[in-house]
């Protein structure tokens, strides 16, 4: 990025000098460059007086020895500002790399710290390989404290690089010098992607680019569209870097990707394809699972006769898109009511499964539906009674009504509601009575929202967010397990809430994941021994359930949440914090701590199969249900049918000797018939409740109302879905990505 003479003198930070130790050749098939191309030599980047390479990064320029990446393998990186000098560095920083000619056999990248000049550079002539299969190969003993500390050694440098390019890139906005930030949106045709069968379509694993609801889009002002496209160049180089020394095997599922709290946006690596009306980074799990933290909530919708006509498909769209915020980690229930309390999905708040979201879904669909008269009172008192029975961390119910009550609601309506309970009103439609709405939320430590259309409801809906992630740690990783929406595949992503650190109040400003898979197919840790993957599944659940130090916002921060709201939000009792001071939990938060690696010890990863397809795996196993039930009930069935087979022929005996001996001949040669070689290769397939439109891209998906099916491939009958609810097997689903 061009930056203007006097702003290069200022911003220039010189921070290597020398050239690292532990250098050795590279691979002769495919040797380190000796020398820079000509274009970049020509360039005011580099200045053979001053011994530096320059790379720019957002406002500030680096000064790299002028032999960076040249001549031999060493780690160029290691130490260097501004990816590699914090206290976790991604796992790159420490590998050997070089600089090599666009014809190298290895697999090369096209760099991004010096783009536009025909720079390439590759880890794996260096000798330099995905980290799980380094460890499978040596003689050292590994545990899954290793791998859990390598993925999220790379979530919380992205984290920490996002946080500090986020500073850089509202400079170059105000200097006007963004002019190279360029959205490379989804929707627009990647010439680069290719066909691959494992992930069932074209991709581009050298790239990222940006998914971009085209209606978010169009009301989306400039400087956030134009913020968004700087985000997505500077995270586009750590995710390129990481994918191109952790990811080994085009056939494995995995994704890095942010999510913009600004834009409902997502920056994702690997490039794909994929545009949609109806996707927001905001209403995904995983987003939800890093910028709120495990909560209970109760739902509760206005179904009297005055929410007739656009109020009440507003209503049920809000309230759905708050079910597609839930995690793993939360329950949840929904409450209707008119002139009495009307209904409720369920006696009890219900587990946020995978399944249980798609009933939910479709209970509202079938059930908000507007008539009657309004009464709020006892509709609260039946949700506060539900909450009243939770331990959750945070407990909230979301209020979604006109405003219209018919029997003078007041605070002495709350009653019920208990002390650790928030309510969020929400006021649909234009023209919607918003007096009581703002009583109940001023009264229990809530907030009041408008929504006064389909146009603002998604920007709406997030922002519970904001309230929810000061309630969390600002330097956790939180780990979320879902299905991935195309193929159905098991993924495990580390995210963590990234914030302006510079701001007076928190501020999130988006979530930033990286998939365990790409570094290994969980699949995979599954044959290790120790039964290491159960014991992981169950300390990170655990760990994402775990309360923070806050159970509730209160005083300033609350105060400063209102008024970002709007003035119809303010509370009375905001007057008293009208001098605040600095309540952002992430104030210059330039490093975190080290997550206690004794949250995994004792889980070693030995006996795992080096050999281990992941593409493969795929198309044959599946995490929902264990190989052998149903093959095991097709030969069962099988074997019923051999023996009919048999009794016909004992029949045939009493006639005949002669038809005795044909029968028993024939009943011989029946015996020998085999299922046919698809119903035993292994378990059954399994089709995704998530019904992803298409294209497919991480973070997608709609909930489809009949659930999960399993499908008896090969079968010598005909084929039956059976729900996979029905069958038992596994209890637990996952969220959707």
């Amino acid at each position: 990025m061009r930056l203007s003479p006097v702003l290069k003198v200022l911003t220039i930070a010189v921070v290597a000098l020398s050239s690292p130790s532990m250098t050795h050749a590279a691979d002769p098939n495919c040797e380190c460059r000796t020398s820079f191309p000509q274009s970049l030599l020509d360039s005011d980047l580099y200045d053979e007086e001053a011994n530096c390479l320059y790379y720019a990064d957002g406002a500030t320029r680096y000064c790299y020895n002028i032999s960076y990446g040249l001549n031999e393998c060493s780690a160029y990186d290691e130490s260097l500002d501004p990816y590699c000098s914090g206290l976790f560095p991604p796992g790159f920083c420490e590998q050997s790399f070089c600089f090599v000619d666009i014809s190298c056999t290895s697999d090369s990248y096209a760099s991004t710290y010096f783009p536009g000049h025909g720079l390439y550079y590759s880890y794996e002539t260096c000798g330099s390989y995905n980290s799980f299969a380094t460890w499978i190969g040596d003689d050292l003993p590994h545990s899954m404290t290793d791998l859990i500390a390598l993925v999220e050694g790379y979530a919380l440098s992205a984290k920490q690089a996002l946080e500090a390019n986020l500073q850089d890139v509202r400079y170059l906005l105000r200097a006007g010098n963004a002019e190279d930030c360029i959205l490379q949106s989804a929707c627009e045709e990647c010439s680069s992607c290719e066909g691959n069968e494992c992930w069932d379509q074209d991709i581009d694993t050298k790239r990222t680019n940006v998914v971009f609801n085209p209606s978010l889009e169009a009301t989306t002002p400039e400087n956030a569209t134009k913020e968004l496209a700087c985000m997505a160049n500077y995270i586009a180089s750590t995710y390129r870097r990481t994918a191109a020394k952790e990811y080994n095997d085009e056939g494995r599922i995995a994704y890095q990707y942010f999510g913009s709290q600004d834009t409902g946006a997502m920056v994702q690596w690997p490039a794909l394809e994929f545009c949609s009306n109806d996707f927001d980074a905001r209403q995904r799990p995983w987003y939800a699972s890093a910028a709120s933290g495990p909560k209970d909530i109760v739902i509760v919708i206005d179904v009297s006769g005055s929410m007739y006509g656009s109020r009440i498909e507003l209503a049920r769209s809000a309230a759905k898109a708050v079910l597609r915020t839930l995690t793993w980690v939360d329950n949840a229930n929904i409450v209707i009511f008119d002139h009495a309390y009307k209904d409720r999905y369920a006696a009890s708040l219900r587990p946020a499964t995978e399944s249980e979201i798609a009933l939910m879904a479709t209970w509202i669909d079938e059930n908000v539906v507007a008539s009657g008269g309004t009464d709020f009172e006892e509709a609260l008192g039946v949700a506060a009674t539900m909450l009243a029975e939770s331990s959750a961390c945070s407990k909230a119910i979301l209020f979604m009504t006109d405003g219209e009550d018919g029997t003078g609601f007041d605070e002495s309506s709350l009653e019920e509601v208990s002390s650790d309970t928030v309510i969020f009103s929400y006021a649909i439609g234009t023209g919607a009575t918003i007096e009581p709405l703002q009583t109940m939320a001023c009264a229990t430590g809530g907030i009041f929202y408008p929504v006064e259309s389909e146009a603002n409801l998604p920007s709406v809906m997030a922002s519970y967010y904001q309230y929810f992630v000061q309630l969390a740690d600002p330097c956790a990783v939180s780990w979320t397990r879902y299905t991935d929406a195309m193929t159905g595949v098991e993924l495990f992503g580390g995210c963590t809430a990234i914030f302006d650190t510079l701001a007076n109040e928190t501020v999130l400003q988006g979530v930033n994941c990286v998939d365990l898979n790409l570094i290994v197919e969980p699949g995979m840790l599954q044959t290790c021994n120790n039964n290491a993957y159960d014991t992981f599944v169950d300390i990170i659940k655990s760990q994402a359930a775990r309360c923070g130090d806050l159970a509730s916002v209160g005083g300033c921060a609350l105060s400063k949440l209102r008024q970002q709201v709007g003035s119809s939000s303010v509370c009375s009792a905001d007057s008293a914090f009208s001098s605040c001071g600095n309540t952002n939990i992430a104030y210059n938060a330039s490093s975190c701590p080290a997550p206690n690696p004794n949250r995994f010890n004792d889980i070693i990863l030995e006996g795992c199969d080096a050999d281990y397809n992941s593409c493969g795996a795929f198309s044959s196993t599946s995490t929902l249900a264990p190989t052998s039930s149903l093959t095991d009930d097709i030969a069962a069935a099988m074997s019923s049918i051999a023996y009919i087979v048999m009794g016909v022929g004992i029949f045939v005996v009493g006639v005949s000797v002669a038809c005795v001996c044909l029968c028993l001949k024939a009943m011989k040669k029946r015996n020998r018939v085999s299922l046919p070689p698809s119903a035993m290769a292994g378990p059954p397939l399994v089709q995704n409740g998530y019904q992803a439109a298409a294209g497919h891209a991480p973070g997608t998906g709609a909930p489809a109302s009949a659930g999960p099916s399993v499908i008896v491939p090969g079968a010598a009958m005909p084929v039956v879905a059976v729900p996979v609810a029905e069958l038992a097997v596994n209890e637990e689903t996952f969220d959707a990505k």
